[in-house]
């Protein structure tokens, strides 16, 4: 596996010890070599899981429609590849073909929907 497509929500959930396994899974997944594809943003949960990769030195993809470019919910880090693209439905279709696997963290409707429509 080279690449996992990470669905998150993009607010901090209100257990510390919950976001602590979300940035510790992120952080042994780089360790051994994977890249992470994920939603794009820079908030939260989401945000987070990035900032683990990229403090491995692994590649960040991030994919985000074009309404959510936008100072508020793009971070000031630098990933890998920020892809923006059309709509939701591009989103995931591009999350999808860009990964090799799929894990769902803790989020919201748009979390339980993008996992079940993978599955």
């Amino acid at each position: 596996m080279k690449r996992v497509a990470v669905f998150c929500g993009s607010s901090i959930p209100r257990s510390e010890s919950l976001l602590s396994s979300c940035i510790e899974l992120a952080s042994k997944l780089a360790e051994r070599g994977i890249s992470l594809v994920y939603g794009g943003g820079g908030r939260g949960i989401m945000g987070r899981v990035a900032e683990a990769f990229l403090s491995e030195g692994r590649e960040v993809v991030g994919v985000l429609p074009e309404s959510m470019n936008i100072p508020s919910v793009v971070k000031d880090f630098e990933i890998t590849n920020l892809m923006i693209v059309k709509d939701m439905h591009e989103r995931k279709k591009t999350m999808y073909s860009l990964a090799d696997g799929f894990i769902a963290l803790p989020g919201g409707i748009g979390t339980m929907e993008e996992i079940l429509e993978i599955y």
